[in-house]
């Protein structure tokens, strides 16, 4: 490593340790709670949002030399957030993101050859897959509309980020994986989230949204596995 990635890891390392430190002081005295002797610096909520302050620029640094690549990051914490509701207790930390595992396998829509009953057919299993596992997590999440649907409130104030992830034994060229494979199970998530419904035309079967509605942030990701795909719904900051 050059110098400076030494000094920049270093830096890291000493501002995560202070995130540590004023988490297990907040966790014994309380997030209201202030050092007697030095009452002007705030409180342990003030100063642990200053450590994380600090904690994101030593990141930023990192980035910017090179030693990861922002968009790993970024899609790293997307796909954290869609596995660890599993493990999470507590209700309200769990209604932070809602995330939906959907057992289907997706292919680029842009290189598949096939006659247009039996591509409709596929999508439109696809679309009934989404549907079906998106309303059975939400059954799960709890009996009230604030417990089920968390985005309704997120949508209308602020917006939400939906990240998409394809999981399959191959990766797609990333214009085949924003451009297509994904497409039916937007189309379903945008229903889901109630945005505005388009009039049906006759023999319709399913639903059409407006899935360009400005609430909504569209994100995608892909990694090597059995096939699915990973949906996750967040609020959107800022």
């Amino acid at each position: 490593m050059s110098p400076a990635e030494v000094e920049a890891l270093a830096l890291l390392a000493e501002e995560c340790g202070e995130v540590v430190q004023i988490i297990g002081k907040s966790l014994r005295h309380g997030l209201d709670n202030y050092h007697p002797d030095y009452p002007d610096a705030g409180d342990n909520a003030h100063l642990l949002a200053k450590e994380l302050g600090d904690v994101q620029a030593a990141i930023a640094i990192v980035q910017r030399l090179g030693i990861v690549d922002w968009r790993d990051v970024n899609a790293a914490m997307h796909d954290k957030l869609a596995r660890v509701t599993t493990y999470l207790h507590c209700a309200e930390v769990k209604a932070a993101v809602v995330a939906v595992v959907v057992p289907i396998r997706t292919v680029s829509e842009s290189n598949v050859r096939q006659h247009w009953a039996a591509r409709q057919t596929r999508v439109g299993k696809q679309r009934d897959a989404v549907s079906l596992c998106w309303r059975a997590e939400m059954h799960a999440r709890g009996r009230t509309a604030e417990e089920r649907a968390p985005w309704l409130a997120w949508r209308d104030n602020g917006g939400v980020v939906v990240r998409l992830v394809r999981v399959a034994p191959r990766a797609l060229d990333d214009d085949n994986l924003c451009g297509g494979a994904p497409k039916a199970v937007r189309d379903q998530v945008a229903v889901e989230l109630g945005l505005p419904i388009a009039k049906p035309r006759p023999g319709q079967r399913h639903l059409v949204a407006d899935d360009r509605d400005p609430r909504i942030t569209w994100t995608y990701g892909q990694e090597r596995g059995d096939y699915a795909v990973r949906i996750t719904v967040e609020q959107r900051n800022g």
